[in-house]
C-alpha cells in the first residue's frame, strides 16, 4: 500500500513540479522512515526514480502562447486536443496552436492551447482535427477575472471566438464517431424532454447543458451544483451506485456477469463523454477496485487514487495544470479516506453515509474554488447533500433511458414522463436552495485568505478520516519490527 501512494505521488508531482520535485526528496525521506523504517532505502530509490520520470515528462509541456500584440490575430492554424462541448450558440474547444499569423500577416510558429468557441456544430469536428480558423483573439489577462480563471482552469492561455473555419485533416474517425454520436443523444434527449429537463438529462448524460435556460444556470452555479451537468467522476459514482441498487454480486457467473456489466456500463459512459480525464480518473478507479476483487487482496482505494493520478499525469502531462484535475484529484481523496466503501448496516449509518460524500468533497474543493473563481456558495454542501440521492437513482435512470430516446417512433414519449419528473424535481430543489443566500464572492481573499481556509479545511477531513487510526498502526508496528533485535 505504501508502495503504491509513494510511486503515484511520485510520478505526479514530478509532472506537475518538473525539476522543482527535487526539493521534496528530504520530506519524503522522512515520511517513508516513519512508514517503512525497515525498507525506506528501496522505496527512496523508488520516489527518486520516479520523480525523475515525472520530471521528463514535465518538459514536454507546451509553454504558454505569446498572445502579447496579437490581439484581434485573423488566422491560426492549430489541433483540437478536446473533444467538442455545446455552449449556447456554438461549440467550446481547446486547439493547440501550431501557427499563427499577426496583425502584420507574418506566420508565426508558436505551441501553447486557445479555448475557442466554433461558430456551429454541423461540420463533424472531433479530436484530433488539424483545422485552420479565422478568429478574434483575447490574451487571458484582458478577460474578465472570473472567466479568466476559467480558461486558465482549462489549460489555456487565451480565448477566441471562431469567426470561421476549415477542416484540413481529419483525425481518426472514431472520434469523429463519437462526436456526432454525443450530438445525437443531446439532440435526442432534448426532443424527448423539452425545457430545461432535456437540457439538464443531456447534461448528466454527455456533459452539453448549453440549452438550459439562463436562470436555472444561474441557480446551478449559485448553489455549487453546476459539476452536475459537467463531466465528472461523480457520475460515474452515481452509475455505479444506481447499478449496485438493483444487483449483487453473488457468486460463480452471477459474479462475472455483474462485475462485467458493471465495467461495461462504466467505460461506456466514459467514452461517450470523450475519455474527459475526471471521467477516464473514476473509470479506472472503479475497474481496479472491481478486478482487484479477483486478486484475493481487498483493493485499497488510496493506493488505486495515487497510481491512477500518476498514470494520468504521464500519459498527459498537461493535466496537473487544469483545476478541473485537482478538483477531481482533491474530491476522490476526501471521499476514499472519510466515507466507507462498502455500505453500512442500519438505514440510520447508510443515510448518513450517502449525505457524508457530498460534504467532504465540498469541503476538500472549497480552497481550489476560491482560489481559481473566487466564489463561495453557502450552500453548496446542504444542496449536493439533498441532490445526492435523488441523483444517484435519476442519472441511472436518465442512462438507461437514453437508447429509448434514440429510437425512431413514439417510444421515447410514452417512457420520458418517469425521469422527466425527477428531473423536474431536481431544478425545484436547486431554485429553491439558490433563493436562500446569494454566491459571495472573495476577490480580495488573496493567497495569504486562501491557506486561511485550507488549513482548518485539511485539518476538519484529517479528523474525519477512516485512515488515520490505520497509518498511526503502521507507523507503530514500522518502528516496533525496525527496534526489534535480529537473530542469526
Amino acid at each position: 500500500m505504501a508502495d503504491g501512494i509513494a510511486i503515484g505521488l511520485s510520478l505526479l508531482a514530478g509532472v506537475a513540479l518538473g525539476g522543482q520535485a527535487a526539493l521534496l526528496v528530504l520530506p519524503l525521506a522522512f515520511l517513508l522512515a516513519l512508514v517503512r523504517a525497515r525498507h525506506v532505502r528501496r522505496t527512496l530509490l523508488i520516489v527518486l526514480i520516479c520523480l525523475g520520470a515525472g520530471s521528463l515528462r514535465s518538459e514536454s509541456v507546451s509553454p504558454p502562447l505569446p498572445t502579447s500584440g496579437m490581439q484581434g490575430t485573423a488566422v491560426a492554424t492549430g489541433v483540437v486536443v478536446s473533444f467538442p462541448v455545446a455552449s449556447t450558440e456554438s461549440e467550446r474547444v481547446l486547439i493547440r496552436v501550431e501557427q499563427i499569423r499577426d496583425a502584420h500577416g507574418a506566420w508565426l510558429d508558436v505551441s501553447g492551447a486557445v479555448l475557442a468557441y466554433m461558430p456551429d456544430q454541423r461540420d463533424g469536428l472531433s479530436l484530433y482535427d488539424r483545422v485552420t480558423v479565422r478568429w478574434r483573439l483575447t490574451d487571458v489577462d484582458r478577460l474578465p477575472p472570473g472567466y479568466a480563471s476559467y480558461v486558465r482552469s482549462q489549460g489555456a492561455s487565451a480565448s477566441a471566438r471562431v469567426q470561421g473555419y476549415e477542416i484540413d485533416d481529419h483525425g481518426p474517425e472514431v472520434f469523429e464517431r463519437l462526436a456526432n454520436g454525443q450530438r445525437s443523444i443531446s439532440t435526442a434527449l432534448e426532443s424527448a424532454l423539452p425545457g430545461d429537463a432535456g437540457a439538464l438529462a443531456s447534461g448528466i448524460v454527455t456533459g452539453n447543458d448549453s440549452s438550459l435556460s439562463p436562470s436555472t444556470e444561474d441557480a446551478f452555479r449559485v448553489t455549487g451544483t453546476a459539476h452536475i451537468t459537467a463531466v465528472s467522476g461523480q457520475n460515474v459514482a452515481l452509475l455505479v451506485g444506481f447499478l449496485s441498487l438493483w444487483m449483487r454480486p453473488g457468486n460463480g457467473i452471477q459474479r462475472l456477469a455483474v462485475h462485467g456489466l458493471l465495467l461495461a456500463t462504466v467505460w461506456s459512459y466514459a467514452v461517450m463523454v470523450g475519455l474527459e480525464p475526471p471521467a477516464l480518473r473514476a473509470a479506472t478507479v472503479a475497474s481496479l477496485t472491481i478486478l482487484g476483487a479477483y486478486t484475493g487482496r481487498r483493493p485499497d482505494p488510496l493506493t488505486l487514487l495515487a497510481l491512477t493520478l500518476g498514470g494520468m499525469a504521464m500519459i498527459d502531462p498537461n493535466a496537473p495544470r487544469m483545476v478541473g484535475f485537482w478538483l477531481s484529484a482533491s474530491a476522490s481523496w476526501a471521499l476514499c479516506t472519510v466515507v466507507q466503501p462498502q455500505a453500512p448496516k442500519g438505514l440510520r449509518r447508510k443515510v448518513a453515509n450517502i449525505l457524508l460524500g457530498p460534504l467532504v468533497a465540498s469541503i476538500a474543493t472549497l480552497p481550489i474554488l476560491i482560489a481559481t473563481f473566487h466564489d463561495w456558495s453557502p450552500v453548496a454542501p446542504f444542496a449536493n447533500a439533498i441532490l445526492s440521492p435523488l441523483m444517484t437513482v435519476l442519472f441511472g435512470a436518465t442512462y438507461l433511458f437514453t437508447p429509448i430516446a434514440l429510437l425512431p417512433g413514439p417510444w421515447a414519449s410514452f417512457v420520458a414522463w418517469m425521469p422527466g419528473i425527477g428531473m423536474d424535481l431536481a431544478i425545484s430543489i436547486v431554485e429553491r436552495m439558490a433563493s436562500i443566500a446569494p454566491q459571495v464572492h472573495l476577490d480580495g481573499a488573496g493567497p495569504a485568505g486562501v491557506v486561511m481556509v485550507a488549513i482548518p479545511c485539511l485539518a476538519l477531513l484529517l479528523a474525519m478520516s477512516r485512515d488515520s487510526e490505520r497509518w498511526i498502526r503502521l507507523i507503530g508496528r514500522a518502528w516496533v519490527s525496525a527496534g526489534a533485535p535480529r537473530h542469526p
